[in-house]
């Protein structure tokens, strides 16, 4: 009985020490780091919006999923509950236009590409910055715009390729194919040259 006390008695300890240090660490977070990971939560909860169905979003079950999802990433972004949150959200929507919610849009698909790509880039940013750095304006407004010139461009892109592909003739299908590798090629290459343009930030 001792013993089992003794050890309920230092798992108690580890656990008020652990939440100790988790209350310094955010005392010790600067407003950038704070920003970054606010995005991440944002543009996670945006995501999981867009991919689930209309109906289900006034469901109690949805903005706790929501936020059960958003916030281990945007908390910890140098952890697998990043991966986790965007595989998730990308099946949901595999799930919901395959099964469930087969009239969706354009403006769906494209939105829901950029929150996921703004949450996995302010993670990536987050996770190799320190919660009590001061992280310097340039390099944050630097990182925003080539954030934002990567949404544009891949969002322009995919719109134009929708939008070519809805006035393909129905019998001429096997063009579809065609000009959705082309533009899947080309969004790939102004992600490729945006990445590798000199002065980039994580």
């Amino acid at each position: 009985m001792r013993v089992l006390l003794a050890d309920l008695r230092y798992a108690g300890l580890g656990l008020l020490s652990r939440v100790h240090a988790t209350i310094a660490t955010v005392r010790r977070t600067t407003t950038a780091v704070l920003l970054l990971r606010a995005l991440v939560f944002g543009a996670l909860v945006v995501a999981f919006v867009v991919s689930v169905p209309s109906a289900m979003l006034w469901t109690p079950v949805a903005p706790a999923v929501a936020v059960g999802l958003a916030l281990p990433a945007a908390l910890f972004p140098r952890t697998r509950a990043v991966g986790f949150a965007l595989v998730t959200i990308g099946a949901t929507w595999l799930v919901t236009t395959t099964f469930i919610d087969l009239d969706w849009s354009a403006a769906r698909v494209l939105g829901l590409a950029a929150a996921l790509y703004v949450a996995h880039a302010a993670a990536a940013f987050a996770a190799v910055v320190p919660n009590d750095t001061a992280v310097n304006r340039g390099a944050l407004l630097r990182w925003a715009l080539r954030t934002s010139l990567v949404v544009v461009a891949s969002v322009g892109l995919g719109a134009i390729g929708l939008a070519a592909a809805a006035w393909l003739p129905q019998a001429q299908g096997i063009l579809a194919p065609v000009v959705g590798s082309v533009v899947a090629v080309g969004i790939v290459a102004v992600i490729v040259w945006l990445a590798r343009r000199p002065g980039r930030v994580p």
